[in-house]
């Protein structure tokens, strides 16, 4: 049996070097003076895609891997991360907590209370954790230690900001593809596994290796402060609110222990005195994991409303309608990496098993927190060409590989600028398609992504208006896919009238509804995102129930739809003349597109030949007169079109 030793080999950021003992820690190979020592297993050389700069090393029994590094104090003086610590040297301990510096070197000092004991670790710098992190995470016998082996091995020697959220990334990537780093320097990411696209060659993969190596300071799980914004809670009142805390969960508080001490050691809350006071709330999440939040709900009661706008989707979906390529980038705990103003902090005050704690950084919940955030990425990207963002959903796209380059480097060199850290386990780089706002973007399409999809067609029925609501809130926000939506879902919809009960009553029409929906979205629908330099078509029909209209554009010598749009016809509308149903349509199709259509021409085809003549005649009927004077700011040209053709908006209401 081989020996998990004997295919190690360690190298440099400058490639490769001779093979050594991992246990050697005073090997100038080992750990070399310029850089993050590059470490590869036999296992891991054999793994395809490109991972992140983990140092592999087997476990020592003692941990004295940052001994050959002089330069330590410098190193932890240096690093921003650790300032906080540094800021409460001398100071008295929080929730056991305090540091102190000994020979030189910052030590993190934790007495815990149930064995009256003192625990002493050293403080790491960003620049050394990954060394430390291989030797906890090799095991002679295992090869691989698992979550809370490795966690465990860190904190019994050493110590930095959320050392949880680095051993979950190196744990979890064993479990997928760690990727060859023989003879090649380490990626930038210091965890996670940044994603390269298999179909990149490989000149374009080393333009990606080398950028994310000159970027490497800001691709962290610790997130960064910026400089460009602060947050300001603004109140409507000056009195003092003060929310009685919740029981915790008694499996909860250790949890929340940890989480504070944590979010103590990132420096984003620290100890508070102030009168206000909210509740946590401990929310289970998908995966059985458990996360903090703070009941901020009377407190957004009484915040001042911010009227910065939030991008519409629409707009943003607009500007990649040629794009071929895409790299999609998530800031790592975006809000924060916002500072909170100082005299804002008190307003964020919460109740812990260590004290009151209040925020220092932007914390989630706040009613305002998003459009502060929204302000930031518009002040940081502005209108940057082939970059867009969506709160901290950052998107780079192109249609050359050059021009991809260089605005993924423009990205990056922004959020230097500003002080912001990128998450680098969700930096995907160089793809084909991309998942942004719900849909899959490829090539100048539009799908909805699968997950969504999937959990459309696992809808039941609903025996609530709550449950209704839900399930068409779901359902409503692809409504642009389906030609005939509001017909469809309109026996839905009617449980939702004003003055029906509470416990509704479904239907064999509601299951009809319900059956098509799900039909519909079994087979993904496909739409085109419209280019706003070429011409539009607009085609609109009527029923006895609905109207409906599509907006197409040609791709290739076949029109291919941009957007559906339908509604019911009300009442006194199902008794209009057929000329005035068909009108009715028209007026609404340019009404919902009137964006892609004002200031523009376009080709309006209809199947009822009379409403040619609805521009250049002189309507008797005043209903229609209105409509005529209504569309004159509209320029375009009506073509009447056989029935049969118009198959895109005659699918209208006929399930009604």
């Amino acid at each position: 049996m081989d020996s998990p030793i004997a295919d190690v080999k360690l190298g440099n950021i400058n490639g490769l070097s001779s093979e050594s003992s991992p246990f050697d820690s005073n090997s100038s190979d080992v750990f070399p003076n310029s850089s993050i020592a590059c470490v590869v297993t036999r296992a891991q050389a054999s793994k395809t895609s490109i991972g992140n700069d983990l140092p592999i090393a087997n476990n020592s029994t003692h941990f004295n891997v940052l001994d050959p590094f002089s330069d330590l104090p410098v190193r932890q003086r240096e690093d921003p991360s650790l300032k906080p610590w540094f800021q409460r040297v001398g100071l008295p301990p929080v929730a056991g907590v305090s540091f102190r510096i000994e020979n030189d070197i910052l030590k993190r000092l934790h007495t815990r209370s149930k064995f009256s004991s003192v625990q002493t670790t050293v403080a790491v710098p960003k620049s050394l954790r990954q060394i430390v992190l291989s030797y906890a995470h090799e095991s002679d016998l295992s090869g691989h230690s698992g979550f809370r082996k490795t966690l465990s091995a860190v904190r019994d020697y050493f110590s930095w900001p959320e050392p949880t959220a680095y051993v979950s990334a190196i744990s979890e990537e064993d479990g997928g593809e760690i990727g060859s780093l023989v003879a090649t320097p380490p990626l930038a990411s210091e965890n996670g596994a940044v994603v390269i696209d298999q179909s990149l060659s490989a000149s374009q993969v080393q333009d990606v290796k080398e950028l994310l190596l000159e970027f490497r300071d800001i691709l962290t799980s610790v997130p960064g402060c910026t400089n460009t914004i602060c947050h300001e809670i603004r109140l409507t009142t000056d009195d003092v609110i003060r929310v009685k805390p919740y029981p915790l969960p008694f499996a909860a508080q250790d949890f929340v222990t940890q989480e504070v001490n944590d979010l103590l050691s990132l420096g984003v809350i620290e100890p508070s005195d102030s009168p206000y006071c909210f509740p946590i709330v401990v929310v289970k999440k998908k995966d059985g994991s458990m996360r903090l939040c703070i009941d901020f709900r009377k407190l957004n009661a009484i915040t001042v409303f911010d009227a910065e706008n939030i991008p519409r989707q629409e707009d943003l979906f607009n500007q990649l309608s040629h794009a071929t390529i895409f790299s999609s980038c998530d800031l790592c705990k975006a809000y924060w990496q916002v500072p909170l103003h100082p005299d804002s902090s008190k307003y964020t005050a919460f109740q812990t098993p260590l004290g009151l704690m209040q925020w220092v950084r932007m914390p989630f919940g706040l009613v305002t927190a998003p459009t502060t955030f929204c302000r930031l990425m518009r002040l940081v990207i502005g209108q940057t060409p082939n970059l867009l963002s969506y709160f901290d959903d950052t998107l780079v796209f192109a249609t050359s590989w050059q021009q991809h380059i260089a605005a993924l480097r423009t990205l990056l060199t922004l959020l230097r600028r500003h002080g912001l850290h990128a998450n680098p386990s969700k930096l995907s780089i160089g793809s084909s398609s991309v998942e942004f706002l719900g849909h899959m973007v490829s090539s100048g399409t539009l799908v909805p992504v699968q997950k969504k999809m999937d959990k459309i067609l696992q809808l039941s029925v609903s025996v609530k208006k709550k449950e209704v609501r839900s399930l068409l809130g779901l359902v409503n926000y692809y409504r642009h896919f389906i030609a005939d939506f509001a017909s469809i879902s309109a026996p839905l919809s009617d449980l939702l009238r004003k003055g029906t009960p509470e416990k509704v009553q479904w239907t064999p029409r509601c299951d009809q509804s319900l059956v098509e929906i799900k039909r519909l979205f079994s087979s993904p629908p496909i739409l085109i995102i419209p280019d706003i330099q070429e011409t539009f078509i607009v085609r609109s029909d009527t029923s006895d129930f609905g109207v409906g209209a599509v907006l197409l554009q040609d791709r290739d010598g076949t029109l291919m739809p941009c957007r559906y749009a339908s509604r019911k016809l009300l009442p006194r509308e199902c008794k209009y003349s057929a000329i005035e149903r068909e009108a009715l349509a028209l007026v609404f199709a340019v009404t919902q597109f009137q964006r892609y259509l004002i200031f523009k021409h376009f080709v309006l085809q209809t199947d009822h030949k009379p409403l040619a003549y609805l521009r250049t005649g002189s309507p008797k009927n005043a209903r229609l007169m209105r409509w005529a004077l209504a569309l004159q700011e509209f320029s375009f040209q009506v073509v009447h079109i056989p029935g049969s053709e118009n198959v895109h908006a005659d699918v209208l209401s006929r399930l009604c």
